[in-house]
């Protein structure tokens, strides 16, 4: 009897604990509700202050699931069909299109193949590092230098052309170059070197004329006498500043070149792949030398210093590098160090004058150097050796990854495909696309704000100025009423 008691008091407890627990409920229910009330009151007083009418205001509108489910089929079939996906990227002959349709083929590649949300808030999206998305964008590479090399003739001219900054295999390079891995290994092939430059303060200025001025100034000289080159560098004083300064140019190089030959194995192996690619074409375009592989690895070593090491040298803080842009003596220094480092790559000597002499022989120093640098960075297996690496990998990831892809990208895409299979250009598994052609449908518009001509925004304008005087504001006088005055 005392149990049941106590559990009868135990239950009268718990029943006004629930109670008060229902009418702090209720209680916090109303005030949300108040709250939303007077946000709302609130917003619609500003809209009638400011005289901006909400309901002219455009909301991108949402997509019906029906066709997230069947873009993400179709992105999914394009990630791993890379000569459709360069067919689409070589679609437009308008090169800011291109760039924007491989934009977002890249970026598409890098994400996960099944999409769950497309968004406008978005602006990357992708897993970035992962084995699987890897694999597609490199396959993507491999097909588009095969296809670049199959339309080359032999020689350096024809080279260099095909890797010119207009040529399909160049657009694809510079966006894989974007990715955050291939940014973060840079970083760290050039981070010592930079800090250690700029640290101190560099006055490595090497025109003759500029140094006599700098020591005429010192001197308090108040000479306004034009100087010339050969006046200059008539001067001994100058000549051997020159020379000074070089050597000290050339120990920054130095530094730099070291710290790249030792992570040159820790480059990732996309990066290197493009590199190896690179080098069996031009292997297979240029003349023979003896002596070893010269003309291949001076195509491949440009390749990288130009395009990826020596941008980020001449400009640190543009990349991320550093957190201040450097002095001015700083930034002079490390675009001549840039220079040097890009013919030290490709074994160009500077036209002979006597302050670069010099700087030439250490050039030719470094020519077996650099040759074993090209060996070293394309001694890697191929894309179908590491393939199977990739596919286990794949297996340990997370199998149904979510991706976020703005509307518009996924729309300038679908207006690619559809022009090419009007046209009749789309390559790879066409029967595979046609399908999604037609599941797709015709292509929708790219959202934006509907566009309003000038006689419709002058209207508005009259519409508002018009409101404005029904509330009392920004009304003029009446003739009448400057007489009462």
């Amino acid at each position: 009897m005392k149990k049941m008691n106590e559990i009868q008091n135990n239950l009268d407890k718990l029943c006004i604990s629930n109670d008060k627990v229902e009418m702090n409920t209720f209680d916090v229910e109303t005030r949300i509700e108040m709250t939303l009330n007077n946000a709302h009151d609130l917003q619609k007083s500003l809209t009638q202050a400011s005289g901006i009418d909400t309901q002219n205001i455009w909301v991108e509108p949402e997509l019906q699931p029906v066709n997230v489910e069947v873009y993400g089929e179709f992105i999914s079939a394009l990630t791993t069909s890379p000569i459709t996906a360069l067919s689409l990227v070589t679609s437009s002959v308008d090169r800011d299109e291109q760039k924007e349709l491989m934009r977002i083929i890249s970026l598409t590649m890098f994400g996960s193949s099944s999409p769950k949300e497309f968004t406008s808030e978005m602006n990357e999206y992708g897993e970035g590092v992962s084995p699987r998305e890897e694999h597609n964008i490199l396959s993507l590479l491999v097909v588009a230098f095969s296809q670049e090399a199959s339309k080359t003739p032999s020689g350096m001219d024809a080279l260099k052309k095909m890797m010119g900054e207009d040529s399909p295999l160049s657009l694809i390079i510079d966006s894989y170059l974007e990715r955050p891995h291939i940014q973060e290994s840079i970083r760290g092939m050039l981070e010592v070197s930079l800090n250690s430059l700029l640290e101190r303060e560099n006055h490595f200025e090497l025109d003759p004329v500029s140094i006599l001025l700098e020591f005429q100034q010192k001197l308090g000289s108040t000479s306004k006498k034009v100087v010339t080159r050969e006046a200059a560098l008539a001067d001994k004083t100058v000549v051997a500043e020159i020379k000074r300064r070089i050597v000290l140019t050339l120990e920054i190089v130095k530094q730099f070149l070291d710290q790249i030959m030792i992570q040159v194995e820790k480059l990732p192996y996309g990066l290197r792949l493009i590199c190896k690619e690179l080098f069996l074409i031009a292997k297979d375009k240029l003349p023979k030398v003896d002596g070893g592989q010269i003309f291949e690895a001076t195509v491949v070593n440009g390749l990288l210093f130009e395009k990826v090491i020596v941008p980020r040298i001449v400009s640190p803080f543009k990349y991320g590098l550093v957190p201040f842009p450097p002095s001015p003596n700083n930034q002079y220094t490390l675009v001549e160090v840039g220079k040097i480092l890009a013919h030290v790559a490709t074994g160009e000597l500077f036209p002979e004058r006597d302050r670069v002499a010099t700087i030439n022989q250490f050039i030719r120093k470094q020519g077996q150097v650099m040759l074993q640098f090209a060996k070293t960075l394309t001694d890697i297996p191929s894309l179908e050796e590491v393939h199977s690496t990739m596919r286990y990998l794949e297996t340990a990831e997370q199998l149904d990854p979510e991706m976020n892809i703005p509307r518009n990208d996924m729309f300038r895409l679908h207006q690619a495909f559809a022009k090419q299979i009007k046209e009749g250009k789309l390559a790879g598994d066409v029967k595979k696309f046609q399908v999604f052609y037609r599941r797709l449908g015709p292509p929708p518009e790219i959202l934006g704000p509907p566009e309003i001509d000038d006689e419709e925004e002058e209207e508005n304008k009259k519409n508002k100025s018009g409101k404005n005087d029904k509330n009392g504001k920004n009304k003029k006088p009446k003739k009448e009423d400057k007489k009462a005055e």
